[in-house]
């Protein structure tokens, strides 16, 4: 089994992931600190099943090399220079699903479907 470090190469991006701690008194959620993840951006249509069971469409997704748990409920950070953009709606999607995959039974990397 190849390690994850050595997959290192193929990522060539950056993203952030801040799990969610709490919800404010306007019901705004409120994350923790950010942490950085090498990834591999992938811009493909894809349906896949949201955590409330509904079917949904993804248009990008991000590798990510690690073998960390991604909540849904998490905070994902886009470089502004790979969405081309500085809204927060490009830069800060919305998860829709995280699929980890394995490799010999143990965690390998983590999907995670915007």
């Amino acid at each position: 089994m190849r390690s994850i470090a050595g997959w290192g190469r193929f990522s060539g991006n950056v993203v952030y992931v801040a799990p969610r701690s709490s919800v404010d008194g306007y019901g705004k959620p409120t994350y923790g600190t950010d942490v950085r993840y090498d990834a591999h951006l992938a811009n493909k249509q894809e349906m896949v099943r949201a955590p409330n069971g509904q079917e949904v469409e993804s248009k990008q997704q991000a590798w990510l090399f690690t073998t960390d748990v991604i909540p849904t409920t998490s905070r994902l950070t886009l470089s502004t220079a790979d969405v081309g953009s500085t809204e927060p709606t490009q830069t800060q999607p919305k998860i829709l699903a995280v699929v980890r995959r394995f490799d010999g039974g143990r965690p390998h990397h983590s999907v995670v479907y915007l």
